[in-house]
């Protein structure tokens, strides 16, 4: 009897090829049937040399194994509308799976941002039994009732998350969906193209196993976990938190491709994000600057403020918006002051405390003529962050934490 070939798919531009040769590293690595693996890389973009030298690597590792990069054509996806903000284009191209990979039955779809530590096989080869996809069980979806209601469908017992997806790509053809797939990416779905896939597979959604999608960010998981998933931006993501739950098992696998460029970049980019969420280092450069400028006045930034001073610093702190109407405030006796009234000054310090316009910002200040290493970024650790941690930050981030919202010091 001739093997049906499920290949894997990944979907992975510039910014995300190195986790997914994360991923597909330790896939390969726990798999015992290594030989009936096909794995595809969707991309709209021509890698760089370092992230070719990571896939080559991989071939060298699995030489018996395919591991082929198909390029998308993204113009049918160019009036897509992204809400998620960590999330890029290239997500959507699943939808386009039935059609890409018209020479297969099904196809077994996984995020970049996952780690396979167990074989696929048995999910490999699962029975769909006429449904259209198989996934996870979103039970952070369930309670959501706005989802619901913008779904249009009768409830969300069969919400799965689409970061691992087993797709009968046969029975989409023959049911024609992606005509509905592709017309709902204008629609703006919270979710995107999850919500599309929920939204039109509706009624044949097999439901499987969480140990097929465990989130990273969970305090307990099944004893025989087959894949983590690391879902939830980058304060969960590895390879820039350092912090966040099972970051050195993730870590463990990328040192595979340490002597490699795209390795090098990536450790550099951590390094930058946990610095910018360091407030130590501000305290420090805030500490050898004698005008302090905070671009932002939020209860936030106002917080982050006081923290300042508890922790030392009593260089004269003016805070800066470009909201006019909240020049009728103060700060420790001092008017907030707009943009124009920012005066250049040979050791001065802008701290960006805006969080969601932070490049945007940038672009401003620097266009007064403020030097880009007179700028520094103020990070607002969210409740999300904090419940991502590992353990092993718990106490020091505590400690910080009471200091900066309450002002209050404990042990």
């Amino acid at each position: 009897m001739k093997q049906v070939i499920t290949p894997i798919v990944f979907a992975a531009d510039e910014n995300y090829l190195f986790s997914a040769c994360v991923a597909i590293y330790s896939m390969l690595k726990n798999a015992i049937n290594k030989e009936s693996y096909v794995v595809y890389i969707l991309s709209d973009v021509h890698y760089s040399e370092g992230g070719w030298s990571c896939i080559r690597k991989l071939q060298n590792k699995f030489p018996d194994i395919l591991i082929e990069v198909l390029y998308i054509d993204k113009s049918k996806f160019c009036r897509a509308k992204m809400r998620i903000k960590h999330t890029s284009l290239i997500t959507m191209y699943r939808l386009g799976l039935p059609t890409v990979l018209k020479q297969y039955d099904y196809c077994l779809y996984l995020d970049t941002d996952i780690l396979v530590l167990g074989d696929l096989s048995e999910l490999r080869m699962m029975d769909l039994e006429g449904h259209l996809c198989a996934g996870v069980l979103d039970d952070e979806i369930q309670t959501n009732f706005r989802v619901g209601s913008e779904l249009e469908i009768p409830d969300l017992h069969s919400y799965v998350n689409a970061g691992v997806l087993l797709m009968n790509l046969k029975l989409m053809r023959q049911e024609g969906v992606e005509n509905n797939f592709f017309p709902a990416l204008e629609i703006g779905y919270s979710m995107q193209d999850q919500d599309i896939l929920n939204r039109y597979c509706y009624g044949k959604i097999k439901l499987i196993s969480h140990i097929y999608n465990c989130y990273s960010r969970r305090s307990r998981y099944p004893k025989d976990i087959c894949i983590l998933h690391f879902s939830g931006g980058p304060d969960v993501h590895p390879w820039e938190n350092r912090k966040t739950k099972n970051d050195a098992l993730w870590w463990e696998y990328a040192n595979f491709f340490k002597d490699t460029s795209l390795y090098v970049k990536t450790i550099e980019r951590s390094e930058q994000y946990m610095f910018e969420r360091d407030y130590q280092n501000i305290i420090s450069k805030c500490k050898s600057r004698s005008n302090i400028y905070i671009w932002g006045y939020t209860r936030s930034a106002c917080c982050f403020a006081n923290f300042l001073r508890e922790n030392g610093v009593d260089n004269d702190v003016i805070f800066i918006d470009s909201d006019k109407k909240k020049t009728k405030y103060v700060f420790e006796g001092k008017p907030i002051k707009t943009p124009e009234e920012l005066k250049m000054e040979k050791s001065m310090l802008v701290i960006n405390a805006v969080q969601r316009r932070k490049e945007e910002v940038d672009k401003q200040i620097l266009r007064l003529g403020v030097s880009k290493n007179d700028i520094i970024q103020y990070y607002d650790k969210s409740d999300f962050y904090y419940r991502v941690l590992d353990e092993r930050y718990y106490e020091k981030e505590r400690q910080e934490f009471f200091l900066m919202k309450y002002g209050v010091k404990i042990n």
